[in-house]
């Protein structure tokens, strides 16, 4: 090679963390130099974060599990969040995992977002081997709900006292105010001491009805 202090080195597609490089120079009367760098690592996969869950949550703060793919041995760089509340077309960038382990932490106002991660390592933002940011068209790996707001409900019957006979079918109205509704979510009980001990009558009622 020419003694110009350069050259550009495709490394092998074999992974591996033993990698060393060593230079040899040889001079018109045969004496030989060598210079010997430390040990590196090579990496032959591009690793991905992925969002696993949950996808439901009653806070408005939220730990993201996830998981890496195809990691190799290069430390990551960052996981990142990108979020698309829904309705929206457009992705928008939340920010960095602070230690770049799960879960991720997310708060937002009570709604369904769409969530996408991604990750890199220097190596291979160097290489341009990175985990792209989503597009428009990308799906989403996840989709959170947060409902943070119990819901309002009222007893429209069963509030005036009295007496019912056993054994006859009395009906029982509720109003129901809730933003983000689990449609097998309500119950019925009934009481017979005043309230000490509850009886279920009914579960996982469609609440809307």
């Amino acid at each position: 090679l020419k003694n110009d202090g350069f050259y550009s080195w495709n490394p092998p597609r074999a992974p591996g963390r033993r990698y060393r490089f060593r230079v040899t120079a040889v001079d018109a009367a045969g004496n030989e130099g060598r210079a010997v760098g430390e040990r590196f690592g090579i990496d032959a996969a591009i690793p991905e974060a992925v969002a696993l869950g949950p996808d439901r949550s009653g806070s408005n703060t939220v730990s993201v599990d996830y998981e890496i793919r195809n990691r190799g041995s290069a430390p990551l760089r960052f996981v990142r969040l990108y979020y698309r509340p829904e309705g929206a077309r457009e992705w928008l960038e939340y920010g960095e995992d602070p230690d770049a382990a799960s879960p991720f932490p997310f708060a937002k106002a009570d709604g369904r977002y769409g969530l996408y991660l991604t990750c890199a390592t220097d190596s291979g933002l160097r290489a341009g081997a990175v985990q792209k940011p989503p597009g428009p068209d990308s799906a989403p790996q996840l989709v959170l709900t947060i409902d943070s707001t119990p819901p309002v409900l009222t007893l429209e019957t069963m509030n005036g006292g009295g007496f019912f006979m056993a054994g006859s079918l009395v009906p029982v109205a509720w109003k129901m105010a809730e933003p983000n509704p689990d449609p097998a979510g309500l119950s019925l009980y009934h009481t017979p001491d005043g309230g000490f001990n509850w009886n279920v009558v009914a579960t996982n009622l469609d609440p809307t009805k």
